[in-house]
């Protein structure tokens, strides 16, 4: 997990300007490194906070930090920011690899806000697109969470014993 967030600073500092040629530029760098240090600390407020100014300077403003940001808000519960800065992030930087990861909490912040079949929807669309995903037998469970919480309970219990008997290894098993 440290060697994840060191090379994912390494990179985001990388594409920076070697040259700090004004404040505005040190002021967003500053921002970055302290989001990513209240990131690794698990300090999501601090992280939220730090990230979401780093991303207002040109320099700063890279898909990783968005990421970051991102994540810092879904574990700070933060459900209506995650959605808006998700759908952001597909819009501004459709390529990039960590958009399927996007997408899935972009569907779970929908949950959280007891939009159901809007998360649905998204799951839906993750697990088609995403087969091979790490988070596809999760995809699976919280399309049924989704459809649980919408009272189709007999729906929902195929997608549960798919995980059950598919993904034995799944953390939503």
């Amino acid at each position: 997990k440290k060697i994840f967030f060191v090379l994912l600073l390494f990179f985001s500092v990388m594409s920076l300007s070697y040259t700090v040629e004004d404040t505005t530029e040190v002021e967003g760098i500053s921002l970055l490194v302290q989001g990513y240090e209240a990131f690794q600390k698990e300090d999501w407020v601090s992280a939220r906070l730090f990230l979401k100014k780093a991303i207002a300077f040109d320099e700063t403003s890279t898909p990783e930090v968005l990421y970051l940001l991102i994540l810092s808000e879904m574990y700070a519960e933060d459900y209506q920011a995650t959605f808006d800065d998700a759908v952001v992030f597909v819009a501004k930087y459709p390529s990039s690899v960590y958009v399927p990861v996007v997408q899935y909490q972009m569907a779970r912040s929908l949950y959280y806000l007891n939009r159901f079949e809007e998360a649905l929807q998204l799951f839906g669309q993750f697990c088609n697109q995403y087969v091979e995903h790490e988070l596809y037998s999760n995809g699976l469970f919280w399309m049924g969470e989704c459809l649980y919480a919408s009272y189709y309970f007999s729906v929902a219990k195929p997608l549960f014993m798919r995980v059950i008997e598919e993904f034995p290894q799944s953390p939503k098993y």
